[in-house]
């Protein structure tokens, strides 16, 4: 395997504002370390600030084998505020100790970086709300239904994006993984040449067209990392594998709009996006999420909307761009006239 050169990474990426290009080629990175060792995690935002007129921040959660990278459409799009994260070990961020990964870590690394730019409700207890549109795409949603069970007063809405509650073992995994993840630990997403990242993804798991495309896509590009040259890969196997250990496997998904269906009436409304192209949701875990929720609140469904996407596969925002901002800005709309009230 492509072993880390450097270590495991407990640095943290500094964070980088607006990319609306397609890549972020050239990208001059500065690595720099974290006193208190924790995950920092990239971001990346449009540049329209909140103001009385534009009050609520969208906040964007990717998936798999992706980064905030695949909002870069969305954020130039949204006519309001809006910042994408990447989660530990994918995009810019460290993955830090593997040992530690966990939905709550993973969920604590959000926390942490909201309360930092002064969204949702600050552990200090002060009189500072401000609430959020939480979007979280496939994986994402898992995360992002996880962090609305945990701090339901930090959200205005939850979008989920093609995700159901269903537990998925990591024998599902699409890219074998046939000896716990110890052949990918330590994967070093930094390559001296092209050709030395294709040889490195595709020894993971990855099939030859998949790794050329996400280099059209700008998933793998070239950047100057602390004064080099090189190519950066978004894509990291063992924040995979991870993923599907830690947070597909497992009763999270359940548990979590369990918690998600017992708060108060007049808590923040969620919406499930179902791709009508090999969609990740399945009939009957869409049955189970609008049961629990039906049997946990006092509003019945009236909180959970189910929004079909028939043309769209399984990245609705990429695949239906024009229909899921339709939905997002009418979310993001009522929000604030709810938050005004």
């Amino acid at each position: 395997p492509h072993l880390a050169r450097i270590g495991v990474c407990t640095a943290s990426i500094r964070s980088f504002t607006s990319m609306t290009s397609a890549s972020s080629n050239n990208e001059n990175v500065i690595l720099r370390n974290n006193q208190k060792n924790d995950i920092v995690l990239a971001t990346r935002r449009n540049n329209i600030t909140a103001t009385p007129r534009h009050p609520v921040t969208t906040v964007l959660i990717h998936g798999l084998d992706s980064s905030s990278h695949t909002w870069r459409s969305i954020l130039s799009s949204l006519s309001t505020p809006a910042l994408a994260i990447d989660l530990r070990g994918s995009g810019m961020s460290p993955l830090g100790n593997a040992d530690r990964f966990s939905i709550d870590s993973v969920v604590a690394d959000l926390k942490r970086i909201l309360e930092q730019e002064g969204l949702g409700i600050g552990s200090n207890n002060n009189n500072n709300r401000n609430p959020f549109v939480l979007v979280g795409h496939s994986m994402g949603g898992r995360v992002s239904s996880q962090y609305a069970s945990k701090y339901p007063s930090d959200l205005l809405a939850l979008v989920i994006e093609d995700m159901d509650i269903r537990s998925r073992d990591t024998t599902t995994n699409p890219i074998p993984v046939n000896d716990d993840g110890e052949s990918l630990r330590g994967f070093d997403r930094k390559f001296a040449s092209k050709e030395e990242a294709v040889s490195a993804l595709i020894a993971s798991g990855y099939t030859n067209e998949r790794v050329l495309k996400w280099f059209q896509e700008g998933r793998v590009s070239p950047k100057n990392i602390e004064g080099k040259d090189c190519f950066w890969s978004d894509v990291n196997p063992e924040a995979r594998f991870l993923a599907y250990k830690h947070i597909l496997c497992g009763e999270h998904g359940e548990r979590s709009w369990r918690e998600i269906s017992k708060q108060e009436c007049n808590a923040f409304p969620c919406h499930l996006l179902v791709a009508g192209i090999g969609s990740a949701c399945t009939d009957q875990s869409v049955c189970d999420m609008k049961e629990l929720m039906k049997d946990g609140s006092c509003t019945g469904n009236a909180r959970f909307s189910v929004h079909e996407f028939p043309d769209a596969s399984h990245s609705i925002h990429n695949s239906d761009q024009n229909n899921f901002m339709e939905l997002l800005n009418s979310i993001v709309a009522s929000s604030v006239a709810s938050d005004n009230h």
